[in-house]
Formats: C-alpha cells, structure tokens, sequence
C-alpha cells in the first residue's frame, strides 16, 4: 500500500470514530457484538505494548481531528522506541510563524522544519532546512498529543491479564482484516480499542482519544522493526530570536 493510500485509510478510520460516537466518558459505548476476553485474549491484550518493545519501532502513520474545529493532524514517518526518538512528515498544522511540515522528537524537546522561516535561518548564517527546537507541551500543542502517543505504544511491562479481564470496558469487539493481516480487534478501556495480531502479539491499530480526553486518534503501525532515525540540525536561536 502507498504512503498516500494509507493516509487515506487511517483518515477513513477517523471518520468511522466519530461516526461511532467516540467520547470523552469513562464508560464504553454499548456494542451488541462484543463479548467478554477470554484468558489468551486478555493476555494477548495486556502483553501487545511489550510484544511492540520488543520489535524495536515502527513506521507510522496518526491521524487526530479537533472535535472543536475539525482541523485534522497527520504524521507519516518512524518511531525508535528504544531511544524514544522519532521523525515524521506532518500536514495539518500552522501557526504564526507559517506550517510545519515536519517534526522530529527526543528526550531534547520537539524539533520544527519551517519552510517559511528559510530566509531568517539563512540571514544566521544556517542551512534553511535546519529544524527549530522547542520543548514539548502536552496542554497546548495536539502535534505533541499525537507524537506522545505513537511513542506510547510500546511498553517494558505488561498489564496484568486478570485484572484486565474484570474491567467493565475490556473486550473482544470483533475479528477483522488490516492490511491483509487477520486481527483481534478488541476495547482495553472505554477510550481505547487495539488492533492486535494474534500471531505476533504486536499492536497494528490504535484508536482513542488523545490526552484531552475529547479528540479522537488513529495511530496505523504499518511496519515493525528497528528503527536508526536521523535527528536533523538544530537552529542555535529559538524561533522567537528573529533579529
């Protein structure tokens, strides 16, 4: 599948969400079908995020949407979960100072390509695409609501499988078919539903709410595996020097 054929379908997944009803309460919305895990399901769900650390990182695609505005964010790109570090095209987001168009992110902050500030780089003496770096603010930026997220889906220790079969929330919505791969689709939580498969364990599919608790997110793992992501140049001035 190409790169744009798959924005297409995490997009159509995000739509389906909504068309669902996806909230921000804490209890599930009724589904006739679902029903409860059994023991290998539930373990199948609580060890996923590990199965995911395990493979290293992931090429990606997320996708959130602005319930308020209806704005839509999307990264395409790689994520290194062993060094928390990753890079991704980014279409969706502008601000004052122009679009971003691509983002790259570490234990540093969240580094910005901004086409529009080329000339001000240049007049520093710096390459134009050289990146700006900011710090990450959860509050106000869904950019780092997304990329938290991506990196979120992979974890060093498991859920407890029986705990999670008495959760209220927990269950098995139904199998289905990603990318020519026979899944599990199954609810963790009343704002969390995971794609897994079932002869890998790993997670291929998320969907939820970002970490406002009323934007809805579709995060793809189109492919799992090490990930070496190049981290670009970084400006020596923030953004906001610009004389």
């Amino acid at each position: 599948m190409s790169p744009a054929a798959r924005r297409v379908a995490v997009v159509t997944a995000i739509v389906a969400l909504l068309a669902a009803g996806c909230s921000a309460d804490d209890e599930a919305p009724a589904d006739p079908s679902a029903t409860p895990l059994t023991v290998e399901q539930s373990v199948l769900l609580a060890e996923s995020l590990v199965r995911n650390a395990e493979a290293g990182g992931a090429s990606f695609v997320a996708v959130s949407q602005d319930r308020t505005t209806g704005r839509t964010l999307s990264l395409e790109g790689e994520v290194d979960w062993t060094r928390l570090e990753g890079r991704a095209t980014l279409d969706g987001y502008s601000d004052g100072f122009g679009p971003v168009t691509e983002v790259a992110w570490s234990r540093d902050g969240v580094a910005e390509r901004r086409p529009d500030q080329a000339e001000l780089l240049e007049d520093r003496g710096e390459d134009p695409d050289t990146f700006f770096l900011r710090a990450a603010d959860l509050q106000q930026s869904a950019v780092d609501r997304l990329i938290t997220l991506t990196v979120a889906l992979a974890a060093d220790q498991a859920e407890d499988a029986a705990s999670l079969r008495e959760q209220p929330a927990a269950a098995l919505l139904r199998t289905d078919t990603l990318r020519g791969t026979d899944v599990l689709v199954m609810r963790f939580s009343a704002r969390a539903i995971y794609w897994v498969d079932p002869s890998t364990g790993r997670l291929l599919r998320f969907e939820g709410v970002d970490a406002s608790g009323v934007n809805p997110i579709v995060v793809d793992l189109v492919e799992l595996g090490p990930r070496d992501v190049t981290m670009p140049a970084v400006s020596r001035l923030p953004l906001e020097a610009r004389r």
